[in-house]
């Protein structure tokens, strides 16, 4: 029997000792008293919502949260969120504050709460993390509130720490009671058990209910972790999700783009080739009438016959220049050419009844041969001969016309015949 009771005991003493744990494990820096005194006060609460905040910084994301309340992420160090709507405490005294949340991640993250518009922090506390059984974060005020006051709450963490993921769910402000009383004393005595056993077996009952209650603290525990596990992943999945649609479309957006571009890099090559194949048929076309009237012209041109002074001769090193006239082109004459090379006009003059005359200058700088002279007229052109002979040639008198040739027969044939008759004349004479 007196095992039993020894048992019986140990049971009750193990139940307290949970039952004392797990009244204990939701504080924070704030005793037992400080806990009953918050839960008897009067408060203001706000379940916060994406369209409570007036303004936040630019380096964060304010979202709506898996299950309620707002998601905020980024580079979360000194960002800054303020609620749109300010809290009227009245004439009543506020003194604690109560943040409902938690940090995703299991990060660091502490919240520094700000009123109006003053520079330093009424309050800084600690969030809560996913894991922790109590997400209430509860604060003592610096001082205490009444009247209106705009909200606002700026996270902060070590300055070379990553981002951070926070979920706000509810804002409460808890106001002080001046009247409020002491916590109940529990130190009635209770009657004693005078029978051992069924104090023995309420000692039994009392730890397997502290057991049973425990156990199932654990397992509601497990079910809402897996829930949030569940619903953070359904979260993490639809992001994913976005990001590989938008990538998608980007990816989409710019195979358009390059699509667009090559079109109209292929339509500017065509218009090119286009534009150099009419250029090269005008030109083409511009050919054809220049030479069809060059040959227009050729065909019309006409050709002017030397009407003295063809097949004249010099002798380099003597003087005396050449004259060649086309009378038919009298005032037509442009300019000449001796074998084909254009001959400055220094070398030569044109008169208006169209002699040409070839300075004796330039003839001695020629060498011993035969010559074309071609004369270019507006509308045509004569040609006629000279030749050059080597210094020292002797040549027959009044060389210089077509008629000269006949003069020369004439002259040979009679001086031919005069030594005819002189040979006839001496034979006679002998006989």
């Amino acid at each position: 029997m007196k095992k039993q009771i020894l048992a019986a005991s140990m049971a009750v003493f193990m139940a307290g000792a949970m039952t004392q744990t797990a009244l204990f494990a939701n504080e924070t820096m704030n005793d037992n008293v400080q806990i009953q005194e918050i839960a008897q006060k009067t408060s203001q609460v706000k379940k916060l919502d994406v369209n409570d905040i007036a303004q936040k910084s630019e380096a964060i994301t304010v979202e709506k949260g898996a299950i309620n309340g707002i998601q905020v992420s980024g580079n979360i160090n000194g960002a800054k969120i303020q609620l749109k709507e300010a809290f009227d405490f009245g004439d009543k005294k506020v003194k604690q504050m109560i943040i409902e949340g938690y940090e995703k991640d299991g990060k660091d993250v502490k919240a520094e709460i700000f009123v109006d518009d003053e520079k330093e922090p009424i309050a800084v506390t600690a969030l809560p993390k996913l894991t922790d059984v109590d997400q209430k974060a509860k604060v003592t005020l610096d001082r205490e509130l009444t009247g209106t006051h705009s909200i606002s709450i700026k996270f902060v963490r070590q300055a070379d720490e990553d981002a951070a993921n926070v979920t706000l769910q509810t804002i409460e402000f808890v106001m002080a009671n001046e009247t409020l009383a002491a916590p109940a004393q529990q130190n009635e005595e209770k009657p004693a058990v005078n029978n051992e056993e069924e104090e023995a077996k309420k000692a039994e009952e009392e730890a397997k209910k502290a057991e049973e209650e425990a156990k199932k603290a654990e397992e509601d525990k497990k079910v809402e972790e897996a829930k949030k596990a569940e619903e953070d992943k359904k979260v993490e999945e639809a992001k994913k999700a976005e990001e590989a649609k938008k990538a998608e479309e980007a990816k989409k957006a710019e195979e358009t783009k390059k699509a667009e571009e090559t079109k109209k890099a292929e339509e500017a090559k065509k218009a090119e080739e286009a534009k150099k194949a009419e250029e090269a048929k005008k030109a083409e076309e511009a050919k054809k009438a220049e030479e069809a009237k060059k040959a227009d012209e050729a065909k019309k041109a006409v050709t002017y016959a030397v009407t003295k002074g063809n097949n004249q001769a010099h002798v380099k090193g003597t003087k005396g220049a050449l004259a060649i006239q086309f009378g038919q082109a009298a005032n037509k004459i442009t300019k000449i050419t001796i074998n084909g090379a254009e001959v400055n006009q220094a070398n030569y003059t044109i008169d208006k009844n169209g002699t040409i005359t070839v300075k004796e200058d330039y003839l001695n700088k020629l060498a011993p041969g035969k010559y074309n002279v071609k004369a270019i007229c507006t509308d045509g052109e004569g040609n006629a001969t000279f030749t050059i002979y080597k210094e020292g040639t002797v040549l027959p008198v009044n060389t210089g016309s077509e008629t000269n040739f006949g003069l020369w027969a004439s002259v040979m044939m009679a001086t031919l015949a005069g030594a005819g008759i002189l040979g006839i004349m001496l034979k006679k004479c002998k006989e």
